[in-house]
């Protein structure tokens, strides 16, 4: 199952996350910015795997 939303460009792209995932379980695929703390954790705890490419150090 495939959910999407689209937003405008002037906001925040992990904000909708939560809401989108609500309904889903598994793996959520996003680039490096949605690598955040707060948001993998709440993810985690909703069951749902955040997959991104590494962030560059």
């Amino acid at each position: 199952m495939i959910s999407v939303k689209v937003r405008t460009d002037n906001v925040d792209d992990r904000k909708p996350v939560l809401e989108i995932v609500n309904k889903l379980l598994g793996w959520f695929y996003g680039d490096k910015s949605y690598m955040s703390g707060p948001l993998e954790r709440k993810l985690i705890d909703k069951g749902v795997k955040l997959i991104t490419s590494m962030k560059k150090t």
